[in-house]
């Protein structure tokens, strides 16, 4: 499976369990298989969701050595 199922399942309010470290992981929202350090709040799913998509999504160019928001 990928993590987009996983968060797709997440959003429609399924348990989902993750085995490895995905970027939803570690925050309360599932059952982990594995530690996740360093992530101790704990955000509801749609706070993840907005973090994700609008906070931290940004464009790379590496011609020109530039970062930009999405």
């Amino acid at each position: 499976m990928t993590s987009l199922l996983g968060i797709e399942a997440l959003i429609r309010g399924k348990a989902v369990t993750c085995l490895g470290l995905s970027f939803y992981s570690g925050w309360g929202l599932t059952q982990d298989q594995r530690e996740v350090p360093g992530r101790q709040a704990r955000p509801d799913i749609l706070r993840l969701i907005h973090i994700y998509l609008y906070k931290y999504k940004y464009i790379f160019i590496p011609i020109d050595q530039i970062t930009l928001p999405a």
